[in-house]
């Protein structure tokens, strides 16, 4: 074995002080065990697209119970998108729609990629559209379709791909309300046991978007 070590000064260019938690993003029990063996915190899904926040913590739980550790000061963190709706807009709003449709087509290309390679039906929430997105992501052939997938993530729509989105899709891949809504949402995840919420968001209004969130959302919690 080589050894390894970190070649900048990390007194100059980084701080590896105080210790930097690993996170271990974990979408299904194996490796969800792991984070709770070899991490100090989880990323999973929460529900309708992921699994609830006890049964994750209990497979982190259960991992970590094999390795003899304690999890003691283990965080807990949902990636998640969010959808906050002004007053009064529908949720498949166009505002809506062009701001998180991105996200939620990445929700979509995950379980592609998940029915390909594991032979997996697709989740009840996307029986509705599965054989239209099928149909747009198999206009490309079989051994480009991974580039197809995945080139848009969290930025853009390929063509044909907004005509697949309402409110149900949105609602299934998102949380979705106003802020007070979202802050009710966000506490009822609190009481089930959940510390951080992470989404991303990467079109042009990613930053009204943000501080929308830390106004409306952030500064009730």
């Amino acid at each position: 074995m080589r050894p390894v070590r970190m070649l900048t000064d990390n007194k100059r260019y980084l701080s590896l002080e105080p210790k930097i938690p690993l996170y271990v993003s974990g979408f299904g029990p194996r490796a969800m065990e792991l984070a709770g063996k070899h991490g100090d915190g989880l990323v999973f899904a929460i529900p309708p697209r992921g699994i609830a926040v006890a049964d994750a913590l209990g497979h982190a739980r259960n991992g970590a119970a094999r390795a003899g550790r304690i999890l003691d000061g283990f965080r807990s963190c949902a990636l998640t998108n969010v959808a906050l709706l002004e007053p009064g807009e529908p949720v498949d709003s166009p505002r809506v729609v062009r701001t998180v449709g991105p996200n939620v087509m990445a929700s979509v290309y995950y379980f592609y990629d998940e029915v390909q390679e594991r032979g997996i039906e697709p989740p009840e929430f996307l029986r509705p559209i599965w054989k239209r997105y099928c149909a747009l992501v198999e206009d490309t052939p079989a051994e480009y379709r991974h580039f197809r997938t995945h080139e848009f993530h969290y930025t853009y729509l390929h063509p044909g791909e907004v005509e697949l989105i309402d409110a149900g899709l949105i609602r299934a891949t998102c949380l979705v309300g106003t802020a007070e809504a979202l802050v009710e949402q966000v506490r009822e995840l609190e009481r089930q046991g959940l510390q951080e919420l992470m989404f991303a968001i990467g079109v042009d209004e990613k930053w009204r978007v943000a501080e929308a969130f830390a106004r409306g959302v952030i500064a009730r919690m």
